[in-house]
């Protein structure tokens, strides 16, 4: 298959694909009209299936995450060609228009990783990743791996951590602390909304974990022993208004924390939403001052993830 892709498109999305896939909602076929290239992966045999993609399929029978080190490290000009590359979970539902919005938001933020806001029909584990109506974003120190959108340079330095903790369990707890500059590096993007549609800790994913007899859990606890004391839970700790106001970290996490303890009434996974609000609103409190910093591995790593520097917005 000749690529379709044309060289002036600055952003690519990586879609891992399976039977019951749905990235048809979003890229469906014959779509032109669009500003960033796709590239389609699948474990499965069936590949006449998957003929959306701008480039060859391509084939791997891992998980998402060691199939994605895989991929790139065969493909490494691709970190060049592009700025930002977005990691979408074939189970999720969302629009074209989404795809396009999320670049521009990272870009327009300087975001070294990102993902959309989860709409609260979604099943979740974390309900701070909950789509909160009054931000058009909100940093944050925790990302999970179901749809990141990620900034190529950056992706380049996060690949040998990737290829260690490919399960995802861990790797969401560090890889928004890993640059040399954390603060205003990583949002969730409230503009823009996602229904994630399958129950947590189901689907082919996990029959991969169960097939290689990996324990996501195992690998969770990895990261927890070696950067646990480091780690202070997902906590926000500022935001953007849709006007473009920036609003602190106490004054964020109350707004937050209010708009959970409406979330949890009669919601999907209603007491652990309401105990994560009443979280959010003590941290305005108690970590009025917090700010992220880079995890101590990552300082004292001779490789590039050390000396990355950052501009973009500061905030007192």
């Amino acid at each position: 298959m000749e690529s379709k892709s044309s060289a002036s498109k600055r952003d690519l999305v990586f879609a891992r694909v399976g039977k019951s896939s749905l990235h048809r909602h979003w890229a469906p076929p014959k779509l032109g009209n669009r500003n960033w290239d796709l590239q389609l992966s699948t474990y499965i045999d069936d590949n006449a299936a998957f003929t959306e993609g701008d480039f060859p399929l391509s084939v791997d029978r891992g998980t998402k995450w060691d199939s994605v080190v895989r991929f790139f490290r065969n493909s490494p000009e691709l970190l060049d060609r592009y700025e930002y590359v977005f990691f979408p979970d074939d189970d999720l539902v969302f629009e074209t228009s989404d795809v396009a919005r999320i670049f521009e938001l990272c870009r327009v933020y300087d975001l070294y990783i990102a993902q959309p806001a989860l709409d609260a029909s979604s099943h979740f584990s974390h309900p701070i990743l909950l789509k909160c109506p009054a931000f058009q974003l909100r940093f944050i120190n925790f990302i999970e791996p179901m749809a990141p959108c990620i900034k190529a340079s950056y992706l380049r330095d996060l690949l040998p951590y990737i290829e260690k903790h490919f399960t995802g369990w861990g790797i969401d707890h560090i890889w928004a602390l890993l640059m040399a500059d954390p603060p205003f590096r990583a949002a969730v993007l409230d503009e823009v909304r996602v229904v994630h549609t399958r129950p947590f800790e189901t689907g082919a994913l996990y029959a991969s974990f169960r097939e290689m007899k990996t324990d996501p859990r195992t690998e969770l606890k990895e990261i927890m022993e070696l950067h646990g004391s480091e780690l202070v839970g997902m906590v926000v700790y500022g935001g953007i208004l849709p006007g473009g106001r920036f609003l602190g970290g106490p004054s964020s996490r109350i707004i937050n924390g209010l708009s959970l303890l409406a979330s949890s009434v009669g919601g999907r996974n209603a007491f652990q939403t309401f105990r994560t609000a009443m979280g959010s609103l003590l941290r305005a409190v108690t970590m009025m001052d917090y700010r992220p910093t880079q995890l101590r591995a990552a300082r004292d790593a001779s490789g590039p993830t050390s000396t990355m520097s950052a501009g973009g917005l500061q905030r007192s």
